[in-house]
């Protein structure tokens, strides 16, 4: 396993462990939103955000935004449909 896939499954492995642990509220997912067009844009998935004890919040990244911004949001649950 090289470096980054590495760091990837420990990311992926800490998320899991938070979201039994503590429940979706304790993690937050980081996207950078992309503007293609106007009207539209792209969510690319980042990375993870893990809320602390004092609400403060430790952010993974599995990459850096080009733009410089990170929204962080509540994972959304599989199979549930977004509301508009």
């Amino acid at each position: 396993m090289n470096t980054q896939s590495g760091q990837i499954h420990r990311i992926k492995k800490m998320a899991d462990r938070a979201m039994e642990s503590t429940g979706s509220a304790r993690m937050k997912v980081a996207y950078n939103v992309i503007e293609r067009s106007p009207g539209r844009s792209y969510w690319m998935r980042i990375g993870v955000g893990f809320v602390n004890q004092d609400g403060s919040i430790n952010v993974r990244l599995d990459a850096v935004p080009l733009n410089g911004i990170v929204q962080l949001r509540d994972p959304e649950v599989r199979g549930a449909s977004r509301e508009e």
